[in-house]
């Protein structure tokens, strides 16, 4: 299974025209990627639209808003169980610019990035591993 990484800032530190669009300073979702390639927008959508009742803003490049951070993280959760990855790793726009500053190729860049930012773990994941083993334990004890 893979890794989900979502890189995001805060309406105040991203363009000018967006500090106009949101005065409130919400956050906004600049890249989702698995494996290195962009998930599909009908599953981000579908994902927005499932946790906030309304659409992502109409912007084009900034997907959002995000009231708080933790809307964010629960998004970014809703996205990893519907493409069923392992886990998904919020990393802010600064701290991935210092990755991609300090790694030397794509290798030592996919380990900065799994060192930085907030791992959440599929539970269903985890969930489906430990009751497979549960059976194969359970089978063996049986014998």
């Amino acid at each position: 299974m893979s890794k989900i990484h979502v890189i995001y800032e805060h309406a105040s530190k991203l363009a000018t025209f967006l500090e106009k669009f949101d005065s409130d300073g919400h956050y906004y979702v600049v890249r989702i990627q698995r494996d290195g390639l962009a998930i599909d927008e009908k599953i981000i959508n579908f994902c927005y639209q499932n946790l906030f009742d309304t659409p992502p803003s109409p912007d084009g490049v900034h997907l959002g808003p995000f009231p708080e951070l933790n809307d964010l993280r629960s998004f970014a959760y809703k996205i990893c169980e519907e493409t069923q990855c392992k886990s998904v790793n919020l990393i802010s726009l600064h701290d991935f610019n210092e990755a991609v500053i300090h790694s030397s190729n794509k290798d030592s860049l996919r380990g900065e990035l799994d060192k930085i930012g907030d791992c959440l773990t599929n539970v269903e994941d985890q969930a489906a591993v430990k009751s497979f083993f549960r059976k194969v334990f359970q089978i063996n004890s049986d014998t």
